[in-house]
């Protein structure tokens, strides 16, 4: 496969929901430490001159650090195992920012502390997801993250309104959770909640819980498109590529979105995807002044560079809980690369780097 490239998408919306998570919640990290090492940087000569007057209490005190950061680290792995039965491990193993290279106490002080916030809010997530399915206790959380087994002893002897209610409470706050509450939830689910609270009679109750259900994984579904977006414009700043803005709709009502690598000189690769037919398509253009049609030898020498670096793209997005499957591919000169006038496409710059970084998760475009 090197030419025009065709793939159906599928959206796992747990793992998806989870692995936006952990990137924002990583992008508050980065952003964090590097607003203590620019302080740190403003203070250099006091930072010297203090850790010239360390004491022993002093050292101590780095050791006691260096296992409390030890154990956060232990903590973050055992997350990432038990998110393993949700399809996002793989998400919540990069979302863990890596140690300072700054040995102070006050950057490794810092560091701890953005890795207990990631972690309290990756633990939160997973209880949520886990509160109502029956393999909770299989999932290895500790026990603050779920319930206490006394509440799921009360579980099973109270009565049908009661466990009702229970369930439909759980329904709404795993939501909230998991879209971290950065939306608030739609009128209609918040209608149907009423509606259920008053209901007159467990028969009505049930069969509005039921209803409950269903639009709480509609709304959560529409969510995890949202957040796909996100998750593919973080995954190719990743991998190194300039990536024009993408819409957080562009899994909802489509739309093109071009990237490439600082030194491919006039090609780029653009994305259109079809939210109808839940297809996307990628293929290399080819920037031009208005009116040049010339073919270039260069053209099939960029189609294939692409052909190389494109599983990295499928198996980056697939870690995030979005699966591309091809469908169909054609060779390098199948069809000719497309000529897009220059004004028409986005414009970079050939001063960037193209080494992978772990770039910022965009944020939420209201």
């Amino acid at each position: 496969m090197s030419g025009p490239t065709t793939a159906i998408f599928g959206l796992d919306p747990v793992s998806i929901l989870l692995a936006a998570a952990a990137l924002q919640a990583t992008q508050a990290v980065r952003e964090g430490y590097q607003n203590a090492a620019n302080t740190r940087e403003n203070q250099a000569d006091q930072r010297f001159a203090a850790q010239q007057q360390q004491s022993e209490a002093a050292a101590a005190g780095q050791a006691a650090l260096a296992e409390r950061i030890a154990s956060a680290q232990a903590e973050h792995q055992q997350l990432c195992l038990a998110a393993a039965p949700y399809g996002a491990s793989a998400a919540l193993q990069h979302s863990k920012p890596a140690a300072p290279a700054d040995i102070s106490q006050a950057a490794q002080a810092h560091y701890l502390e953005q890795l207990l916030a990631l972690n309290r809010s990756l633990s939160r997530l997973l209880q949520q997801t886990a509160a109502d399915t029956p393999t909770e206790l299989s999932l290895g959380l500790s026990a603050d993250m779920l319930q206490t087994a006394p509440e799921r002893i009360a579980d099973t002897t109270a009565n049908e309104a009661t466990r009702s209610a229970r369930r439909a409470a759980r329904l709404t706050a795993r939501l909230s959770e998991i879209l971290g509450g950065v939306h608030s939830l739609p009128p209609e689910i918040l209608a149907l909640e009423a509606e259920w609270a008053a209901a007159p009679s467990l028969e009505r109750r049930e069969l509005l819980e039921i209803e409950l259900r269903r639009a709480i994984q509609l709304y959560q579904q529409q969510a995890a498109e949202k957040a796909s977006a996100r998750i593919l414009e973080h995954s190719l700043h990743e991998l190194g590529y300039q990536v024009e803005a993408i819409r957080d709709t562009l899994f909802v009502e489509g739309g093109v979105v071009h990237f490439r690598r600082a030194g491919w000189g006039d090609y780029q690769v653009r994305l259109r995807l079809n939210a109808a037919s839940k297809t996307v398509n990628f293929n290399v253009v080819r920037a031009v002044d208005t009116g040049n049609n010339e073919r270039s030898a260069l053209d099939h020498i960029a189609e294939d560079r692409w052909c190389a670096e494109f599983p990295a793209l499928l198996n980056a997005l697939a870690a995030r809980g979005v699966q591309l499957t091809v469908s169909r591919r054609l060779e390098a000169g199948e069809l000719p690369v497309q000529l897009v006038e220059r004004h028409q496409l986005p414009q970079f710059t050939d001063a960037e780097e193209t080494r992978p970084q772990a770039a910022p998760l965009a944020r939420e475009r209201r």
